[in-house]
C-alpha cells in the first residue's frame, strides 16, 4: 500500500527523497536525495544558498500533492 498525503511529506521534511521513494518513486527519491546533497555542497560556491532552499521546499511539495498512479 501507497502512502499518498502526509506521511511521505513528512518523511520527505527529515529526508529528502524518502517521501518520493515511500510513495513508490524510487528513482526519483534517489535522485532528489543525490541533487539535494549536491546543492548543499554548493554551498562554498554561495549559489547552494538560492538553490538548496527551493529544492528542499519542492520536493516536501511534491511529496504532498503527487499522486502515484
Amino acid at each position: 500500500m501507497t502512502q499518498k498525503y502526509g506521511i511521505p511529506a513528512v518523511l520527505s521534511f527529515f529526508l529528502p527523497g524518502l517521501g518520493q521513494i515511500v510513495k513508490g518513486e524510487v528513482g526519483k527519491g534517489i535522485l532528489i536525495f543525490i541533487g539535494f546533497w549536491i546543492s548543499v555542497a554548493m554551498f562554498a560556491i554561495l549559489i547552494g544558498f538560492v538553490t538548496t532552499p527551493i529544492l528542499y521546499v519542492w520536493q516536501i511539495m511534491d511529496a504532498y500533492n503527487k499522486e502515484v498512479k
